[in-house]
């Protein structure tokens, strides 16, 4: 664990870093100002209960942030917006803004970057302000982020920058798209309420057994019109949404708890270790245990 406690112009931050954070930075190279992103870094950070970053002067970068377990609080521009796992978010840092752990813990991996086509994606991105999306049903933008991970840790050269600048616009392309999906998919209040409700049953009940009748009446709708219009309205099956509801509080037991794999999956309601296992490898290519040994190579 360290702490870093800072205060710069128009910039003050408190870095409360577990073991396992990470942060590349990239030195400023002249000869790739020409390239659409010529300027990056990435990170990864396990962030306890005092992590924070507070900006009120523009520093030219804008930030990609995926939340993979906790929970994070952004105020921007006076609105408070909150961060919880399998979410992602596009920022301004020119925008006078804030962030920081909610909770106990908040595990993130974040890439700022510049360039002449950020403020283009900033807007589509972001339509009606800064927002944060689920990222239920978009694997491909956490690939890409692992991508990005490799390629900045490979070295520094003008090849590196400018295939790393590549995928990081490939990035912006994939959240543009899911922005897409996410406005087609906004429905009448009421429809949206009715699926929310049996969201909030998943979040409250994922230990238990939860049939499609249940989940059905929790949300006042017939099987069949539920089935439909839950597919709809988070691009998934509730069933594959229940098992990624577990897969998280799962991934935050692994991680800080001492519990054994068997305790991990009835707690999560997976009810055995081998289901627990099946799910693990499908969802993040790799065994509980591993994950739970080494969460920050993933």
């Amino acid at each position: 664990m360290r702490i870093e406690i800072g205060q710069q112009t128009g910039r003050s931050y408190c870095l409360d870093l577990r073991d396992g954070s990470v942060n590349y930075i990239r030195p400023i190279m002249r000869s790739v100002d020409v390239m659409p992103i010529p300027d990056y870094n990435y990170g990864y950070y396990f962030a306890g209960p005092g992590h924070f970053t507070h900006r009120d002067i523009d520093c030219g970068l804008y930030q990609v942030f995926i939340t993979h377990n906790g929970r994070g609080r952004f105020i921007v521009e006076g609105k408070e917006h909150f961060m919880g796992p399998n979410t992602v978010a596009f920022l301004n840092l020119s925008l006078p803004h804030r962030y920081e752990t909610v909770g106990e813990n908040w595990e993130y991996e974040w890439v700022n970057f510049s360039g002449s086509a950020c403020e283009y994606y900033y807007q589509k991105i972001n339509p009606d302000g800064f927002a944060v999306y689920d990222m239920i049903g978009s694997e491909p933008i956490r690939d890409m982020m692992n991508d990005i991970r490799h390629l900045i840790t490979m070295g520094v050269s003008e090849e590196l920058y400018a295939r790393t600048g590549t995928r990081i616009l490939t990035l912006l392309d994939a959240l543009v798209s899911l922005t897409s999906r996410y406005m087609q998919q906004k429905q009448p209040e009421h429809y949206q309420d009715n699926i929310r409700k049996a969201i909030q049953y998943m979040n409250e009940h994922y230990m238990d057994n939860v049939s499609l009748d249940t989940l059905s009446e929790a949300a006042f709708l017939s099987k069949y019109y539920f089935t439909r219009s839950f597919s709809r309205y988070t691009g998934m099956t509730p069933y594959k949404y229940l098992t990624a509801i577990r897969l998280t509080y799962a991934r935050q037991l692994l991680l800080y708890s001492t519990d054994s794999i068997e305790e991990v999956s009835w707690k999560t309601g997976f009810k055995t270790s081998k289901n627990l296992i099946r799910a693990f490898r499908q969802a993040m290519g790799t065994t509980p245990q591993r994950y739970r040994m080494h969460p920050q190579h993933l």
